[in-house]
């Protein structure tokens, strides 16, 4: 599985103050939680529809998710497949 491709940090995007919000919380419970990959499973899951909407930019709620989980010592690859076909399902 490739790991996921980094954001296009020179994109400008509009982001509602509650769906940033939103994004920022799951974010940091990937941060805090004992088993990152099954937290950042969770927050994908519940991010989707934002990402699929295009509410949120999808690479950057993959990316965000992945790093984090990934700095907090999840396998790169494992947690790569898992959240991407978390987002990916919601897209389709």
């Amino acid at each position: 599985m490739p790991l996921p491709e980094k954001p296009d940090m020179n994109q400008v995007v509009t982001i509602k103050r509650g769906d940033l919000r939103l994004f920022q919380q799951h974010v940091n419970s990937v941060a805090a939680a004992d088993d990152p990959t099954t937290a950042a499973c969770e927050a994908a899951y519940m991010l989707a529809p934002l990402a699929a909407s295009d509410r949120l930019p999808r690479r950057a709620v993959i990316w965000a998710l992945y790093a984090t989980a990934v700095y907090r010592g999840a396998d790169p690859e494992h947690v790569a497949a898992r959240v991407m076909a978390r987002i990916n399902a919601a897209a389709n």
